[in-house]
């Protein structure tokens, strides 16, 4: 066998191994008793049949038959090994093979730039190497990768990116092969050139248009995610409460019969004032550990309300009118209610003195109005929403931008309004 033909049969081989290494990267594989014999007979087909495309020697009548053979190499090993993964298969094969013709005819092209000899030896020997070095490629990322990592991105990535890259990956290879066939019209081959590049360029626009939807679908989820957390973080806390109130007021009915032991003793005693005290206890102490203290109708609601209110200074109150229908999204109202609220826990503090945030809920006409007014050292007046007054303007003013979204989403509407040193914000949502 010549070396000519032994590089030819190394590079099948290698391409063969480059297109398995792939597979398994991106599929996991069974290696099977059953999948070792499939891999044997593909791997004998493959080689069979680049061996029989050589050795003929077709005229130009038959190159619709050389192409054939050519794409009938890789089906047989597809159809064999991966048949439950036809498509899958078929893009790796095409990517590969795109890959191949681009660096092979980008090292023709360099390689052409310094010299003008040309053989099939070179040409042989240059394809050898594009093959070798696109499996030693395979070969680290399989080795370096973690395989489940590969194989959850490759999941979550959309098909039409997949489609575009490969597209882009055979017009890089199209200029490639270009640049290295000597045409005898120039003019053609320059309109050729153009075609690619025109391609090339639109693919490329698409691609970035596509990541850019994607990080902004990425961000809103993210956004979406952070808004779920504490609204569950709200929540947690709110029961949390709710199951200490309850578990005090078992301790307190436990030693009710001993209370009222004492108030007896204290009676009979003629220690009137000591049992008037003794009972004012009591009451204050069933007070605290029984009565909440936001009744929306809302259970989120509640939790939100009582949760910021526990956080509030003694110069701050929240005062609470109305009920919140719980037919209102979970997520909307999480939005709605702690955006404002923290608003206007940060206006109050500025104040300096006593403040009271008033929120006031109805439904009216098939609308659920929510209004929140607090005061505010602004002096300014104006009836709509206001740039943030922070230095870290990127991190704020956001608020109530979302909020707007929301009220727009839900066929209703934002106002904003400060007027004498109150601001005012109410929300009207579709019910």
């Amino acid at each position: 066998m010549s070396i000519f033909n032994s590089l030819l049969l190394f590079g099948d081989i290698a391409e063969f191994f480059t297109l398995i290494c792939c597979m398994d990267i991106f599929s996991p594989v069974n290696h099977s008793g059953k999948y070792k014999f499939k891999f044997v007979i593909s791997l004998f087909a493959y080689i069979f049949i680049s061996i029989f495309i050589r050795v003929l020697n077709f005229n130009q009548y038959d190159g619709f038959l050389t192409i054939f053979l050519y794409v009938a190499k890789f089906s047989i090993v597809i159809f064999i090994l991966y048949n439950k993964k036809i498509f899958r298969a078929l893009y790796t094969t095409y990517l590969i093979d795109s890959l191949l013709s681009y660096i092979y005819a980008s090292a023709l092209a360099i390689l052409f730039a310094f010299t003008t000899y040309k053989s099939a030896i070179v040409d042989s020997v240059v394809h050898f190497f594009a093959e070798i070095l696109i499996l030693t490629a395979v070969l680290l990322i399989k080795h370096k990768v973690n395989n489940n990592k590969v194989r959850l991105t490759i999941d979550i990535i959309p098909k039409h990116i997949f489609m575009l890259i490969l597209f882009t990956v055979s017009c890089f290879g199209g200029i490639a092969t270009v640049n290295t066939k000597e045409a005898s019209d120039a003019v053609l081959k320059q309109s050729a050139l153009n075609v690619y590049t025109v391609i090339l360029s639109l693919l490329v626009t698409s691609i970035v248009i596509s990541l850019i939807f994607n990080v902004i679908t990425k961000q809103r989820f993210s956004n979406t995610t952070a808004i779920l957390e504490k609204q569950v973080e709200v929540q947690l806390r709110h029961y949390e409460k709710l199951e200490k109130m309850d578990s005090e007021m078992r301790r307190f009915r436990h030693d009710y019969a001993n209370h009222m032991q004492s108030l007896l003793s204290l009676i009979k005693m003629g220690e009137y004032a000591e049992a008037e005290e003794y009972i004012l206890k009591l009451q204050n102490t069933k007070h605290k550990t029984t009565e909440a203290l936001f009744t929306t109708g809302n259970r989120l609601a509640d939790a939100i309300l009582t949760d910021k209110s526990e956080i509030l200074s003694e110069n701050i109150h929240i005062d609470y009118q109305g009920v919140i229908p719980s037919s209102i999204e979970n997520m909307d109202l999480c939005v709605i209610l702690s955006n404002s609220i923290d608003n206007a826990i940060e206006a109050c503090k500025e104040c300096g003195h006593p403040c009271v945030i008033s929120v006031v809920a109805a439904v009216k006409q098939g609308y659920f109005v929510i209004t929140v007014k607090n005061p505010t050292i602004n002096p300014n007046s104006f009836n709509d929403i206001p740039p943030t007054t922070k230095s870290d303007k990127n991190s704020h003013g956001i608020g109530l931008m979302n909020i707007k979204d929301i009220a727009l989403k839900n066929n209703g509407q934002l106002s904003v309004r400060c007027e004498n040193h109150l601001f005012e914000l109410s929300v009207t949502l579709k019910v």
